[in-house]
């Protein structure tokens, strides 16, 4: 039961991960249209 759990878990895990990598490009997209300069998208980037 335990194993279950713990595999579901890592499924979930790397689902909501994954999902946060593929949405990054599309902010800084959106950053880049409304305008931010390269200092902005840079601090952005790195929190």
């Amino acid at each position: 039961m335990v194993l279950l759990i713990g595999t579901v878990d890592a499924l979930d895990l790397t689902g909501t991960l994954s999902i946060n990598v593929l949405e990054r490009p599309r902010e800084i997209g959106i950053l880049c249209a409304i305008g931010a300069n390269d200092d902005a998208i840079r601090r952005y980037r790195g929190s």
